[in-house]
């Protein structure tokens, strides 16, 4: 694994559990309504209506899909080390 794979998965196995969520429209102190993003119990971001709405189903599928991408590139380094090498 490279190092900046390796930093990726650190990053990984210290962030919030999910599954991750997009939650009700809020406003916040200051007037501004979005979508608080993250677990059940705790909301780790928070989304403003003048980014694309895209960007918070992006956050919010983040940690499963890198987690699914970690896993995939750790089965396919395993199988090339398993590879017989050519003479």
């Amino acid at each position: 694994m490279t190092d900046r794979l390796q930093a990726i998965r650190d990053r990984y196995d210290v962030a919030t559990c999910g599954p991750w969520f997009i939650g009700e429209n809020t406003t916040d102190n200051q007037g501004n309504v979005g979508n608080h993003v993250g677990t059940e119990r705790l909301p780790v971001a928070y989304v403003y209506y003048s980014a694309d709405c895209c960007d918070a189903a992006f956050i919010a599928n983040a940690p499963q899909d890198i987690g699914y991408l970690l896993e995939t590139i750790e089965r396919l380094e395993g199988e090339l080390d398993r590879r017989p090498v050519a003479d």
